[in-house]
């Protein structure tokens, strides 16, 4: 894995994450801002942070086991993953990308090739059990439509949000202005590119497979 430096900015004029966490110290409206809280949680600077990338898996690690107070269960990585995410806790755009940063990360740790390759244990957790089934559906499909009715995976299943969500709208995460995001067909918004996601899922399986030993 590389870390490139000096990233642009998204071509939707997001602000920049810092660091191989992908942590943001201003969200500008959009983020939380999770590197003070991890901070605040380590006891490493955000400058210090930004030093190198040590000290910002460091940093991490000790906020994440902070919140998962020695616990590996699916949920509890869950809840921790979500406790430390830039994302925020409101409205229905938010909750998904949330749930699919997350989700990746699992799904990833669950991988036995991923395993191997990258040299930590299979965890095996039951995403189905962890997200529910419908939900499951929508988050490990390949397409996911946005419309102002709602969000689905185009074959029937649609997301919803557990009991103790927040149902107001906070900014949303994802333009549907930006081309680069999304393609549009027949009035709705298909999520078309997760790359940056992704590749920052991967960074924090790596890390939690080889940093947590699981």
């Amino acid at each position: 894995m590389q870390h490139l430096e000096n990233q642009q900015e998204s071509c939707s004029g997001y602000p920049q994450a810092y660091g191989i966490m992908g942590l943001h110290d201003d969200g500008k409206g959009y983020f939380l801002e999770n590197g003070v809280k991890i901070a605040e949680l380590s006891g490493i600077s955000i400058s210090e942070q930004k030093l190198n990338a040590e000290n910002q898996i460091e940093a991490y690690a000790i906020a994440l086991e902070t919140h998962l107070e020695g616990s590996t269960d699916g949920n509890a990585v869950k809840a921790a993953l979500y406790a430390l995410s830039e994302i925020p806790d409101s409205g229905m755009v938010n909750f998904l990308a949330r749930d699919l940063q997350v989700f990746e990360v699992l799904r990833f740790m669950s991988n036995s090739d991923r395993a191997e390759e990258f040299g930590f244990s299979p965890q095996h957790y039951n995403l189905v059990s962890i997200f529910g089934s419908v939900n499951y559906e929508v988050l490990s499909s390949d397409k996911i439509e946005v419309s102002e009715t709602g969000i689905t995976n185009g074959q029937g299943a649609a997301y919803t949000l557990n009991a103790n969500a927040s149902l107001q709208y906070g900014p949303a995460i994802w333009n549907p202005a930006a081309v680069c995001n999304f393609s549009s067909r027949q009035g709705r918004s298909n999520f078309s590119d997760y790359h940056s996601y992704h590749s920052r899922n991967l960074r924090w399986s790596y890390f939690l497979g080889t940093k947590l030993q699981f």
